[in-house]
């Protein structure tokens, strides 16, 4: 039975980490197509206002909470998954898992510095890891048609996202048929290679947090 959670009304599935890996490792020896979003504050709001990244997060096989702030807003916030997002434990596991079975993989992204820096971290953090091709959005001209035909004639077993949303959502959305590869996982800009964070970005938070506790209260008192 799929374990699941509702945070301002998105439906999300709630496996631990090690839950997670199981299955998704399950689907890769089967050659089955798996969609992997990490969720964060700022995903569940904009599903709020957006039909798609709501759709897309409800119809993703997994979904992995990736920010303290959603566990806090529904009362989950246990010393399992404070553990795991403070050793981004989801993350470095699946990669382990990546290069341990040689698996190959698509960098895509939007900004080009941004591709550049994921793709050197993996390449240090990974080395046996497979980089087949990389792409930013920002150096193509006019449609998606083209990225999609590098990334099927390259065939790798792994696309990793680092697209912003909703830009990643929109995109998973209206590619998924003609994606051929075994796993989609969905980072998000900005969260694969460190960055220093600013007052402003933290004050965000706060408030990304402050509004999705009054979603959910808002919804119980409702009911």
């Amino acid at each position: 039975m799929i374990k699941e959670i509702t945070v301002a009304g998105i439906k999300l599935n709630s496996y631990t980490a090690l839950e997670n890996l199981m299955r998704i490792g399950k689907n890769l020896d089967n050659h089955v197509f798996t969609t992997v979003e990490e969720v964060y504050m700022r995903t569940i709001l904009l599903a709020k206002e957006d039909e798609v990244v709501k759709k897309m997060l409800e119809e993703m096989d997994v979904t992995v909470i990736a920010e303290n702030g959603v566990w806090d807003a529904v009362g989950e916030n246990t010393t399992l998954r404070k553990r795991e997002l403070e050793k981004r434990e989801f993350f470095f596991r699946l990669m382990n898992i990546l290069e341990r079975n040689r698996y190959s993989i698509f960098v895509l992204g939007d900004a080009q510095q941004e591709v550049v820096q994921t793709c050197e971290y993996i390449a240090e953090e990974f080395p046996r890891l497979h980089i087949v091709g990389a792409q930013a959005l920002e150096e193509c001209v006019g449609a998606d048609e083209g990225i999609i035909n590098d990334i099927n004639m390259l065939a790798p077993d792994v696309i990793v996202s680092v697209l912003p949303s909703p830009m990643q959502e929109h995109f998973l959305a209206e590619h998924k048929a003609m994606l051929s590869t075994r796993l989609w996982y969905g980072i998000g800009s900005g969260k694969i290679v460190g960055q220093k964070h600013s007052l402003k970005f933290l004050l965000l938070k706060k408030l990304r947090k402050y509004k999705l506790m009054n979603y959910i209260k808002n919804e119980k008192d409702t009911k």
